[in-house]
């Protein structure tokens, strides 16, 4: 039962970090089947993301790496490969980025020196090339309601899913 749990916690995140990079619910199992997302218990390396050039360039589609640390779980840091014009991005840590008017997330590389990337309605990837903060302290308060969006999205996904699995079972007696 622990690892069915578990399970429907990843599904749930998988679910999350989609609707909150789309925008809106409804479209994020398009975008799951459509952007590879690694859950991994290291940190990405540029050599990894390496080995995803070559399926980002054929597809046009990015990979996205998560991370979470063990010193701060609830902060998951993001690799990723992108194809941008004619050259692929490899970034090792990207954080989640979200503007109160906005409706969904950004993708912005750690350095606030690498643009931005953000998907659009066609679940697109584009790069801006000046991110929206220039700094981690700038970008604080939008990184800190990224996240809370996030977990917020991952939390009503795992109810609903509990709710739905109890209906089924009472259903199923």
């Amino acid at each position: 039962m622990i690892k069915q749990e578990q399970q429907n916690r990843v599904n749930s995140y998988f679910e999350a970090y989609a609707r909150l990079l789309v925008g809106s619910s409804g479209r994020q199992r398009e975008f799951l089947k459509n952007v590879p997302i690694i859950v991994s218990g290291a940190p990405p390396q540029a050599i990894h993301l390496l080995q995803f050039s070559k399926c980002v360039r054929a597809s046009g589609n990015p990979v996205l790496w998560v991370h979470h640390s063990r010193d701060m779980p609830q902060l998951p840091q993001i690799g990723l490969v992108a194809h941008g014009g004619d050259q692929v991005y490899f970034i090792e840590s990207c954080m989640l980025w979200m503007s109160p008017k906005e409706d969904r997330a950004s993708l912005i590389p750690d350095s606030f020196e690498m643009g931005a990337f953000r998907f659009d309605d066609q679940l697109q990837l584009h790069h801006t090339p000046k991110a929206p903060a220039r700094s981690f302290k700038a970008a604080e308060a939008a990184m800190a309601r990224a996240y809370r969006k996030l977990h917020s999205i991952a939390l009503e996904i795992e109810q609903h899913g509990a709710e739905a699995s109890r209906l089924h079972q009472a259903v199923a007696a």
